[in-house]
């Protein structure tokens, strides 16, 4: 008899990949953006093969650095914001990837779980980049995409600090 494997789950492993890559080609319209993204999803990918939470944390930091950046260079408002969705998506299903797969292992059925937790963070993310879409064209129009970008990274920062 073979001990249980604690690694983490498959399906978040997945849906945390998938949004990794999203959000790094997002970030194509800019060189150094893209470079920080692309750095971003292979730390998240190495955080869950290893499996390590920092290293998936220090990936999903570096993909919303560069979401960050291609969203100063970037002219349109609606494709940082899906990166920046993405990346907090990256983020959050890998650490459910990572604590689930800890506690239960990966021989526990727990698809439906991962796939309410990932369709909830989701639609959270998603209802949130539409208020702040809103909020930009309706109150911000004198707001360069610059400071929209910081501010997106103020209010990434200030969820991290929260969630701790």
């Amino acid at each position: 008899m073979s001990a249980p494997d604690y690694g983490p789950t498959t399906l978040s492993t997945r849906l945390a990949l998938v949004a990794a890559a999203l959000a790094f080609l997002t970030t194509l319209s800019n060189t150094t953006g893209a470079v920080l993204a692309a750095a971003g999803a292979v730390g998240v990918g190495a955080g869950l093969v290893l499996p390590s939470q920092r290293i998936a944390d220090g990936g999903a930091l570096a993909l919303v650095g560069g979401v960050a950046l291609a969203a100063v260079a970037h002219d349109a408002v609606a494709i940082p914001l899906i990166g920046a969705v993405a990346a907090v998506l990256a983020w959050d299903l890998s650490e459910q990837a990572l604590s689930v797969g800890e506690q239960l292992g990966r021989a526990a059925d727990t698809r439906r779980l991962e796939a309410v937790h990932a369709g909830t963070t989701t639609a959270v993310g998603l209802v949130a980049a539409g208020v702040g879409f809103a909020l930009y064209r309706i109150a911000f129009r004198g707001i360069s995409l610059a400071a929209l970008a910081l501010l997106l990274v103020a209010a990434l920062f200030l969820m991290l600090s929260v969630r701790e």
